[in-house]
């Protein structure tokens, strides 16, 4: 049985709506799940909420896998800068923590992974700041090296 695809509703400013669908649409068409982008949650099934603020009162949000929006991670990408140093929140390894979110206590996920994903998925780190004709690099000089602070390598943090 097939439910339809999982709704999606945005709660940032129109200017970021085609980046952060970026991010959606990758991530979901990778793991084979079709969305939707709504204003409003669907009245049954489950859905994701990506938001700066509290939603409304009637909206099912024990339904809901709610992703908090912190406008501040995306500040990055209005200049031709790199990210400078890393941040665990809520146990997450971050390059763009912002400010944690504490605006609504029902959040599943309390910094902006969103904003997270768009800095790797569009590649920023090689096409921002200056660099020189290299623009990789090897993961021991990288700022993400060594930063999870509990003695694991980044790479394996995820796992």
């Amino acid at each position: 049985m097939s439910r339809g695809p999982l709704k999606i509703v945005l709660g940032c400013a129109e200017l970021l709506m085609p980046k952060v669908r970026y991010v959606f649409d990758t991530l979901f068409m990778a793991a084979g799940i079709p969305v939707a982008y709504s204003h409003e949650p669907p009245a049954t099934g489950p859905w994701v909420l990506y938001t700066s603020c509290e939603p409304e009162p009637s909206w099912p949000i024990s339904r809901c896998l709610a992703i908090a929006h912190c406008p501040r991670s995306w500040r990055l990408f209005e200049r031709d800068t790199d990210v400078e140093a890393t941040a665990v929140v809520d146990g997450m390894l971050t390059v763009l923590p912002g400010d944690p979110a504490q605006f609504w206590d029902a959040l599943t996920i309390s910094c902006d992974i969103i904003a997270n994903a768009f800095y790797f998925l569009s590649s920023w780190s090689e096409r921002a700041g200056q660099h020189d004709a290299q623009t990789r690099q090897m993961h021991s000089t990288s700022v993400c090296q060594g930063s999870t602070g509990n003695g694991r390598p980044t790479c394996r943090w995820y796992r």
